[in-house]
Order: C-alpha cells, then structure tokens, then sequence
C-alpha cells in the first residue's frame, strides 16, 4: 500500500524507450469505484510546461524512485480528456474536502489516502477532526467521494489514530497559535462552522510561505507559479476563479 505523497514528483520511466519521462503532479480519481484513474504528469517542452495523463491501468510498477510504463506511448495530452466532473476529481480537489456521516454528523477534512499500488484502489482516507486529531478510516466506511463531501458511515470504534512522523506534523500540518487565529478571525461577524474555522486559520498560518509546485486551473492553465510567496493577493486570485482550489495552496506549502 502507498500513500499518495510518496508518489507525487516521483518520474515516469518507460520500460521499452529506457528513459526517464514526465513527473507526476497529481491524480485524477474516479469516485464511482474509489480508485485512481489517471496520473497527471508534467513534462517541459522548449521552455513550456505540458500536462499529460497517464491511464492507470498503463502503470506497471510503482517504486520507491519511480513509477513505470511499458512505454511513454500511453501518454495522453490532458487538454483532451473528457471527464465528467461528478464522477473524476482531482487528488488536490479532494483535499480539505468535508468529510459526513450518513446521519449528517461531521467528522474531519480530508489530508490525504493511501490506495494499493497493484489496483489503484484507495484503501484508507487519512483525516483531521474537529480537534485537530489526525485519523484515518478504512475504504469498508467510505460511502461516497462526491464533488463537495465524502460521505461515510458511522465510524465508532473503527477509526483509527493515524500516526505521523514528528517532522511531517510540525512543517505541513502544524496549527497556528492563538494570536494567529484571533487575526483570522476578528473580522468573522458570524458564528463559524468548524471547517470555516480550520480554512481560516490554515491559511494564516500559510502565509509568508511558498508554494512547492504550480497551481492550476481546470483546464490546465498555471493560475500561481512554484515559489510564489502566498500572501492575500495570490490568495484572492485563485478564489475568484473557484473557491476550491484555494485548498490546492494549502496541499502544496
């Protein structure tokens, strides 16, 4: 099993050329059978950066260095898929997502999965709770991956602690201080939702830092560059164009 962070930036090596291709930038999921359908690679081309897909069915190793294809002649250009977005999402979509339970309680936001390497299938849905308790719940609990939610049946005794390395929770999952949310929320004249207050003070906490890769819209087109230092203004440019891809900056610092 694989978590997707190990293989996001891995390169794609094709079997037959013997060389070593694009890099993986993301995944495209389909949510009706809760696997990985695409890989999203980028490759640059005379000065210019090109994104391809990558069928999953055409993987045939997933590494610790690389993941491989029998031949780079699997490569689609990513312009030209047609996915219907109520069934494919976005890994960097999923992220942040609101995660319910069948009965309508709200349990977590979405950090992440592992999924099976041979299969594609994700397996687990890593999470943080209301009270900033990283989690995970097995693939049996997970009912549907939806455009906005993932629905869930009642977890009770099956979710498990997730545990993550010391590093990891300090540089990508750390919250912010107390004075740091009393300025993200001193304008709110309105009594916030658990998951408004985590955007809030997530993106407090992101700023002055740096995005590790490109963002983009959704039809490819780069909207911030890597190493854009995030501040009010990259923030607001990214919201006017969709409100859910601000949390493709807070996946990507």
């Amino acid at each position: 099993m694989k978590d997707i962070k190990e293989v996001l930036g891995l390169p794609i090596i094709s079997i037959q050329e013997g060389e070593e291709g694009a890099i993986i930038k993301s995944v495209i999921i389909n949510c009706n059978n809760k696997s990985l359908e695409y890989l999203i690679v980028e490759r640059r081309n005379d000065n210019h950066t090109v994104l391809e897909a990558i069928p999953y069915t055409a993987v045939v190793g997933v590494g610790y260095y690389a993941v491989t294809v029998d031949s780079f002649a699997s490569v689609i250009d990513f312009s030209t898929l047609n996915l219907e977005e109520k069934q494919f999402k976005k890994y960097d979509d999923m992220l942040y997502q609101r995660i319910v339970t069948q009965i309508g309680d709200f349990v977590g936001v979405v950090l992440g999965f592992s999924f099976n390497e041979n299969t594609g299938k994700i397996e687990s849905i890593l999470y943080k709770d209301d009270a900033s308790h990283n989690k995970k719940l097995q693939r049996e609990n997970l009912l549907t991956i939806g455009y906005r939610l993932l629905i869930v049946s009642s977890l009770d005794d099956k979710v498990e602690t997730e545990k993550v390395s010391a590093i990891e929770s300090v540089s990508r999952y750390v919250m912010p201080s107390d004075q740091q949310k009393a300025i993200a929320l001193e304008d709110v004249k309105q009594p916030m939702s658990a998951v408004d207050t985590f955007l809030l003070n997530s993106l407090n906490d992101a700023m002055g830092k740096v995005l590790l890769s490109d963002i983009y819209d959704y039809e490819g087109n780069i909207l911030l560059h890597e190493g854009t230092k995030i501040s009010r203004e990259p923030v607001e440019k990214v919201r006017l164009v969709d409100e859910n891809l601000v949390y493709e900056i807070l996946a990507n610092i």
